[in-house]
C-alpha cells in the first residue's frame, strides 16, 4: 500500500501572524536549535525518497514556520541555510493539487477549520482514495500525543480519522514497516559472508559480515534504501554496512571493508542521508 506523509510544523504566533488553534506555538529556537530541528526534517525526507512514500508539506504552514528567520535577521545569521530551496526540491506542496472544494466543512476537536493540512486529508480520505494518509508531527500540535496517535476530522458531517507519527526516522520506519509499506526480510547469506566476522567463502568478492545476524537485523531496520539495496553505518566496526535485495523482499547483510569497495558500493546519496540523520562519523576510509 502507498503512503502519503503530510509534514506539519509549529508555526510562529503574534498579532501580526494568526495561526491555528491546534498548532504549537513556534519558540524563538537558537541557530543552533533551528540547525538540529531542520536536521529532522531533512533526515526523514531523505530517508523516504526510494521508499513507496509521498512527502507534502503546506507552503503557508511553512512560511509562518519561517517568519521569524525573516524579521529576526540578528538572530539567525545563516539564513541561507533556512530557505525553501531544500523543502520546495523534496517535498510537494499539496496546495498545487489540492482536493478541497467551496462549500465543504470541516471540524477537529469540536472546533470549525478551514483550508489546512488536517481538511485536505479529510477530503481525501471524503473522496474514497485507497491510500495511507499520516500527519508527521513535528513538534506541532498542541496536544499530548504518543509516538503515534489518531486524529479524528469531520469532512462534510463524516468522521474521518488518519494516522499521526512523530517525525522520528526509526519511529516512521518501525510504522511504516508495521503498517506493510516497507517490506524487510532479514535473510543472511552465511555460506558467502559468514557471521561474526567467521565463516563464509573464501571468494575474493565475498565480503564478510563482521557482526552477529541479531546486531546487522536490527541495523536493517534502522538503513536507509537506496534503489533497492539498503545501506546503514556500523559504529562499532566504523564501516557501512550493505543489505543486498533478494526475491520477495529479502535482504542479505555484508560490511563495506576496503576504500575501494566504499566508492564503488555506497552511493552518496546514502551517506549524506547517514549522516543527516546520525550526525557526523568517520570510517576508516575517510
Amino acid at each position: 500500500m502507498p503512503a502519503k506523509l503530510f509534514f506539519l510544523l509549529p508555526e510562529y504566533k503574534d498579532p501580526g501572524n494568526t495561526t491555528r488553534f491546534f498548532l504549537e506555538s513556534d519558540h524563538l529556537m537558537t541557530d543552533a536549535d533551528m540547525r538540529e530541528y531542520l536536521r529532522c526534517l531533512r533526515a526523514i525526507v531523505l530517508y523516504m525518497r526510494c521508499e513507496d512514500v509521498d512527502c507534502y508539506y503546506d507552503i503557508q504552514n511553512y512560511r509562518s514556520f519561517q517568519f521569524p528567520i525573516d524579521v529576526l535577521p540578528e538572530e539567525y545569521p545563516n539564513k541561507k541555510r533556512y530557505n525553501l530551496e531544500f523543502v520546495e526540491r523534496n517535498l510537494e506542496n499539496w496546495r498545487d493539487e489540492s482536493e478541497q472544494v467551496d462549500g465543504d466543512r470541516f471540524s477537529y476537536q469540536g472546533q470549525t477549520i478551514t483550508d489546512d493540512t488536517l481538511c485536505e486529508i479529510a477530503r481525501r480520505l471524503f473522496n474514497n482514495r485507497r491510500e495511507l494518509y499520516i500527519v508527521v508531527n513535528h513538534q506541532a500540535l498542541n496536544t499530548v500525543m504518543r509516538d503515534h496517535d489518531k486524529l479524528y476530522v469531520k469532512c462534510n458531517g463524516c468522521e474521518k480519522r488518519f494516522p499521526v507519527v512523530k517525525a522520528d526516522v526509526n519511529l516512521l520506519l518501525a510504522w511504516l514497516r508495521c503498517k506493510g509499506v516497507i517490506m524487510r526480510i532479514y535473510h543472511p547469506n552465511t555460506a558467502k559472508h559468514g557471521t561474526s566476522g567467521l565463516g563464509g567463502s573464501s571468494a575474493d568478492d565475498a565480503s564478510s559480515l563482521l557482526c552477529s545476524n541479531k546486531k546487522a537485523k536490527k541495523m536493517m531496520g534502522k538503513a536507509v534504501r537506496i534503489g533497492k539495496n539498503l545501506y546503514y553505518y556500523d559504529v562499532n566496526e566504523r564501516l557501512y554496512i550493505r543489505f543486498m535485495s533478494g526475491q520477495n523482499n529479502t535482504f542479505h547483510p555484508f560490511h563495506i571493508q576496503s576504500p575501494q569497495d566504499e566508492s564503488i558500493n555506497v552511493p552518496q546519496q546514502a551517506k549524506i542521508a547517514l549522516k543527516t540523520y546520525l550526525g557526523p562519523f568517520r570510517s576508516r576510509f575517510e
